[in-house]
């Protein structure tokens, strides 16, 4: 039952990727077909990146007034954000680490006009979009939400269970550094649910990490 799972896991883990890409595809015919102008172009990607993840929400059937019935408490959204910015050094130690890798990312390659003749504006509302506001929510509920949650409901022990989602959700990136880096933080995010059990806090971690990157780049 517990392996069975897991490839089961896997496979939605799967669904959701071709899922994403096909969005992708889709979301570039259609800037193509009707020749969009930079700011539509910029919104139609995270929408049908969120379309995705709610037809698998909906087939998948979450609770999610179970899921986000606990209140959250300001002291520990100032910890996470301090444990975000402690992360992102870390992560940045590791990405220079990682410098080297070969180049394979799966998404660029079927994006094939990403960004193209998008503006600086539009680029920024598209990476803001995405990166600090629809990933961080969809991402977490997904793997800690459903695949960890279900895991450790399952009685696999919380450490192979915290691993084993963080490689499914590091295989998700299709993209070499970013898949190490993910199956990083996949611990790291899934050591945070099962001291919290609450998944906002996993998802203002994710969001928190992503805001101050993406600060960090926008100001460079």
């Amino acid at each position: 039952m517990k392996v069975k799972y897991f490839f089961r896991a896997f496979i939605l883990m799967l669904i959701t990727v071709i899922m994403l890409i096909a969005s992708i595809i889709f979301r570039n015919l259609i800037i193509d077909a009707l020749g969009l102008n930079d700011s539509v172009a910029a919104i139609l990607g995270p929408i049908l990146y969120g379309l995705v993840y709610l037809i698998i929400f909906y087939k998948i059937k979450i609770n999610f007034s179970e899921m986000f019935r606990k209140n959250i408490k300001i002291k520990y959204v100032i910890l996470l954000f301090i444990l975000a910015f402690l992360y992102i050094i870390f992560e940045s130690l590791m990405l220079i680490l990682m410098s080297n890798l070969p180049k394979f990312d799966l998404y660029n390659i079927t994006n094939v006009i990403k960004f193209k003749g998008f503006t600086q504006i539009s680029n920024i509302i598209y990476t803001f979009l995405i990166t600090i506001i629809i990933a961080p929510f969809c991402e977490e509920v997904l793997y800690r939400g459903v695949i960890l949650d279900n895991m450790i409901k399952l009685q696999i022990n919380k450490p192979i269970a915290i691993f084993l989602s963080a490689i499914i959700f590091s295989i998700s990136h299709m993209n070499l550094a970013q898949g190490i880096n993910a199956l990083v933080y996949g611990i790291f995010a899934g050591i945070l649910y099962c001291k919290g059990n609450d998944i906002k806090y996993n998802i203002l971690f994710h969001s928190s990490i992503n805001f101050i990157t993406f600060l960090m780049i926008s100001l460079r």
